[in-house]
């Protein structure tokens, strides 16, 4: 969150209460998807689809419909909206207590007719969406979580996709088709990592499955299980099943009934559902990437990025919990094939304390990534000291990505907090390229902050990164940040302890630098060559740009005085990449980021007496949510008539 809007959720503080906005933010794109945050913007959804053209939603929280009794499918509720596809990101959320009242008469006719379900005729592609303690009761038309139909020729798609999906609660099948997931198909279906969870019944012939009521279609099922209890005419895949069906994984732990209503797949599902058989079906199930242990119970789904992760379909980082899982995305046992990433928002990590590095731990160094922040920027990264996973031993957590090789561009970090008493730090990561990896290179990517090491131990901390295992070229680069180290220390603006070749071109250094072995752009105790072109020192602290280190070619680190900084300044904002214009805390700004601000330079810094002795105030995080009791961190606070945000340190 840039400057100015802070100052906008002061005055909105100050002078009236929050509002929620009525209309539905995006566009339905796939570069500006709608974004469905509420229940009324889910009920609403219907009226934002169209004839013959896919319809892009996202989802940014999690939903309850609790008390939503009038519903529309997102898709429409009779057969004229056949032709409407959809493509639906739940974004790793959930949308629960989905209980609408049948035979509810609406514009569009008959809420029954598929209105027992959340999109009603669904073509297209859902992924990364839990659908949890549905209460459907379908005593009318085709029904199930997804929809009533899995996908239609109308629509134009010919295979409709359901990817890490999964559904909870009670479901009574009526006359026609009712299945946990989905009532009938349309089309043929793949259906991807998904599972059903859920009490089902069916009265005298109800045609009711744990996956589907009927497979009209030839369907794929790969890795997905169905578990629950079963009774009546239900079965334990689908009632009906008119075409062969191509299985891929498929476990069955719901009891109650025997027959898979599956004729000739290619596969028999694995049955799990006695005592004697359910640990093998466990197994199964965690043997496969999509799912993970949950300490009781059956398996569920880890957290989903969208995307393949390939240079073709990067995995998107669109949010804080994207960023904070985006690690398990990458294989710890592979070096040699790189895996890609977009950050396709701005991400505010503000009260994100858990949070795990995107590449490396102690022990499992050289993944290789392509990270391209595509001019986004990340907020008020301020980890806690341990990695969420103590089983890791990670010791590079407070960085946001400890040991990376490969590329990282166009990103830029503002208000960061990194604080460390183990082992090397900076923002972007405790290494920078590893010797089991390969070189990192960095392009239109800058840093701004504070890196700290409090601990006993001689250590090594910089600006962007702790140290280098690998070659390191920066292009187009600044950090300004506040680095200070305790003991005997390496610490520098840029980086901590340089071992490999530094090759910099148009970077600056601003901040200031504290610690025994300090200097302005990189300290050492080896002799590494830097190859530095266009580099410049702003920052104060260090009476060395370098510590013994080896500048290559003519061109050398220039070290600004109080007499040549507004000179120096000038000449930066000439180099390609920086703004002609625009500076960033009072220095120049790349050009793709110029209208980024930062919001510290306005806070009052108090400890925990001085607010006492104050007097009563009302906190709220930069979100505008009220906190009862701050801990560490930047709060807008309230006294009286006067707001002010303030950085407390207890």
């Amino acid at each position: 969150m840039n400057k100015t809007l802070r100052n906008l959720a002061l005055v909105a503080l100050a002078t009236a209460p929050f509002s929620a906005f009525a209309e539905v933010v995006g566009s339905g794109t796939a570069d500006d998807p709608y974004q469905i945050a509420t229940a009324e913007d889910l009920c609403g959804a219907h009226k934002l689809t169209v004839a013959n053209q896919t319809v892009y939603f996202v989802q940014t929280a999690d939903i309850d419909m609790a008390g939503v009794k009038e519903y529309i499918p997102v898709v429409g509720a009779d057969a004229a909206t056949y032709d409407r596809p959809l493509n639906y990101d739940g974004r790793n959320h959930v949308i629960k207590n989905f209980a609408p009242e049948t035979g509810v008469k609406f514009e569009t006719g008959y809420a029954y007719n598929y209105g027992q379900s959340i999109f009603g005729v669904f073509s297209g592609e859902l992924k990364n969406l839990g659908i949890v303690g549905l209460n459907l009761n379908a005593t009318g038309g085709r029904a199930g979580a997804i929809g009533g139909y899995l996908g239609q020729s109308k629509a134009g798609v010919a295979v409709t996709k359901v990817s890490n999906v999964y559904a909870t609660g009670t479901i009574k099948g009526g006359s026609s088709y009712t299945g946990g997931l989905f009532g009938t198909t349309g089309t043929d279906v793949e259906l991807n990592n998904c599972y059903v969870n859920v009490t089902l019944s069916g009265e005298e012939g109800a045609l009711v499955g744990g996956i589907a009521g009927r497979l009209n279609n030839p369907a794929t099922i790969n890795n997905c299980y169905v578990a629950g209890e079963f009774s009546g005419t239900a079965k334990l895949v689908c009632s009906t099943n008119t075409k062969a069906s191509t299985i891929n994984g498929l476990v069955i732990f719901a009891t109650g009934v025997e027959e898979t209503g599956l004729v000739d797949p290619s596969k028999a599902p694995i049955m799990a559902n006695t005592d004697a058989s359910k640990a093998a079906g466990v197994a199964e199930v965690l043997a496969w990437s999509a799912f993970q242990a949950n300490g009781e119970g059956l398996p569920t789904l880890k957290y989903a990025l969208s995307g393949a992760g390939t240079e073709a379909d990067p995995y998107q980082i669109a949010s804080a919990e994207d960023l904070c899982n985006a690690w398990t995305a990458i294989n710890p046992n592979n070096n040699t094939v790189k895996t890609y990433f977009v950050q396709t928002a701005d991400i505010d990590m503000e009260g994100v304390e858990d949070y795990h590095a995107l590449t490396g731990y102690n022990g499992v160094y050289g993944q290789l990534i392509s990270y391209d922040g595509q001019n986004h920027v990340i907020y008020n990264f301020a980890p806690g000291a341990d990695a969420p996973d103590t089983a890791l031993n990670n010791y590079y957590c407070t960085s946001i990505f400890g040991v990376p090789s490969g590329e990282i561009k166009n990103l830029g970090v503002v208000d960061a907090y990194s604080a460390n008493s183990n082992q090397g730090n900076g923002i972007l990561g405790a290494y920078g390229g590893n010797s089991n990896g390969s070189a990192l290179t960095l392009e239109n990517v800058f840093v701004h902050g504070e890196v700290i090491y409090d601990g006993a131990k001689d250590n090594y901390v910089g600006g962007m990164f702790g140290t280098t295992g690998n070659d390191v070229t920066m292009t187009n680069c600044f950090a300004n940040v506040k680095v200070s180290g305790s003991g005997n220390s390496y610490t520098a603006g840029l980086v901590g302890r340089l071992r490999n070749t530094l090759n910099i071109e148009n970077v600056y250094v601003a901040g200031s630098v504290e610690g025994s072995v300090a200097a302005l752009v990189a300290s050492t105790d080896k002799t590494p060559t830097v190859n530095a072109y266009k580099v410049i020192a702003f920052n104060e602290g260090a009476d060395a740009a370098l510590a013994s280190a080896i500048v290559e070619g003519d061109e050398k680190i220039t070290v600004a005085t109080a007499e040549t900084k507004d000179e120096l300044i000038a000449e930066v904002h000439t180099w390609v990449g920086f703004s002609e214009t625009k500076d960033f805390e009072g220095y120049p700004a790349l050009a793709d980021f110029e209208n980024v601000t930062s919001g510290i330079t306005d806070v009052v810094v108090k400890d925990a007496a001085e607010i006492e002795a104050n007097g009563a105030a009302v906190y709220y995080n930069l979100q505008g949510v009220q906190v009862a009791n701050p801990d560490n961190g930047i709060y807008i606070v309230r006294r009286g008539n006067k707001v002010t945000k303030e950085l407390i340190r207890k």
